[in-house]
């Protein structure tokens, strides 16, 4: 889910986050929502996706982690570089866009909602990733496997937007903030010619993305994209505001409903349309959780049922 603008000029300034969006339609690459048996029966039975609060996930630390990484390179000679680009590309535009990330930091720590996947390798079809079950499984854990198309659609109509994770730290970020300066000026004739609305749009969904999504370098073998919903900064779209009580903790939450919402191209969240196999992991009862999947993707109307589910014989450890 990629936001659109109305003159594209992000596949010029950003050409590497583009090829890899591309890879995902160009390869039909999945995506794996790895969770426990309980959570995934829901998500198929309610036809939704939670978006939880950041600030009540278990990853809290990693937005805190992004949002340093980015004020301290901004902050940075590469930061100098990149606010100097942003002067000559207009007067007083990197005040503007100071203006714009300077209030972020508390809207983002504890007004922003995020559902994360992971990408999904064909070499784990038939047993998932082991290090994924123990994270998750507790004991019957369940990863739904979806296709990969909708995460990268170009729309703007589910309010929420889907940006890789990027594994690094403080000086990762700087490297970062110099190559965006440095097509910047390369481009710069071009950006120029723009609507500064839309050049501002383009560099605050960026800022977003990257301070939302930066994760520490030891967790990148879980090639992790998160969808992404912040109220402040745009619209729920066809999500669903609602609240829920998570581990005694009463909360807001947003719900991604997997159903047809638009006719867009490669859009269709309806489970029949999304959703490519159930990989059922490491538990003593895989058997039943077998015959309960394959009942509820019948209801739901998944073509050839018993086949898109998964028993992965992963041996349970206690």
């Amino acid at each position: 889910m990629s936001q659109v603008v109305e003159t594209d000029i992000r596949r010029i300034l950003f050409p590497k986050e583009f090829r890899e969006r591309d890879e995902i339609l160009e390869k039909n690459k999945r995506f794996a929502y790895y969770t426990s048996a309980d959570t995934a029966l829901k998500v198929l039975e309610n036809r939704e996706v939670w978006m939880r609060n950041a600030a009540c996930m278990n990853d809290y630390e990693e937005v805190y982690h992004g949002l340093e990484c980015l004020k301290n390179a901004y902050a940075s000679p590469a930061g100098d570089l990149l606010r100097k680009e942003f002067e000559a590309l207009q007067s007083g535009f990197s005040s503007i866009i100071a203006d714009d990330v300077n209030p972020w930091e508390s809207t983002l720590k504890y007004h922003t909602y995020i559902t994360s996947v992971s990408e999904h390798l064909q070499s784990e079809d038939s047993f998932g990733r082991l290090s994924m079950w123990r994270a998750y499984g507790r004991g019957s854990g369940v990863a739904l496997i979806f296709r990969g198309a909708p995460f990268v659609a170009e729309t703007d109509a589910l309010g929420a937007y889907s940006f890789p994770a990027r594994y690094e730290n403080k000086q990762g970020m700087e490297i970062r903030l110099k190559e965006v300066a440095e097509r910047l000026a390369e481009q710069r004739l071009i950006v120029s010619k723009q609507d500064p609305a839309v050049v501002r749009s383009i560099f605050r969904m960026l800022f977003v993305s990257w301070a939302v999504c930066t994760k520490h370098p030891a967790f990148e073998e879980e090639r992790e994209w998160r969808i992404v919903h912040s109220p402040a900064l745009s619209d729920a779209g066809n999500l669903v505001r609602d609240r829920a009580t998570i581990n005694g903790v009463p909360q807001i939450i947003y719900k991604i409903p997997l159903k047809r919402i638009s006719d867009e191209e490669n859009f269709d969240l309806s489970i029949s349309g999304l959703l490519d196999r159930v990989l059922i992991g490491p538990t003593e009862f895989s058997g039943t959780m077998y015959d309960a999947f394959v009942d509820i993707l019948k209801e739901r109307g998944v073509p050839d049922a018993e086949s898109r589910v998964i028993v992965t014989g992963v041996p349970l450890r206690q």
